[in-house]
Order: C-alpha cells, then structure tokens, then sequence
C-alpha cells in the first residue's frame, strides 16, 4: 500500500470507529428512552385510574 492508501484506509477505520460509538451511544439513549416511556405509560395508568374513582 502507498502512503495515500494507508492514509484513506486510517480515516476509513476512523470513520467506522466513530459510527460504532454513535450507534452505541443511540442505542444506550433509546433504552433510556424506552425506560421513561414505559414510567409515564405506568403513571397514566394510574391517573386515569385515579379519575375514574373520582367519576364513581
């Protein structure tokens, strides 16, 4: 390989490097995510149940 292609191949690992970490760092913030969706289903849940109590 010459000094260009070595060059073109480092910023090829590097880019796939950084997508890696994106990827990763999305899919921890979609857990996250999914997490608080799952509290405030739970939560509305409860406050509807709470209001129909307050209907009877």
């Amino acid at each position: 390989m010459s000094g260009t292609e070595l060059r073109s191949f480092g910023l090829f690992q590097g880019l796939i490097r950084k997508l890696r970490t994106t990827i990763f760092k999305i899919r921890a913030h979609q857990e996250e995510m999914e997490r608080w969706l799952k509290q405030l289903k739970f939560f509305w849940a409860k406050y509807k149940f709470h209001l129909q109590l307050r209907i009877l």
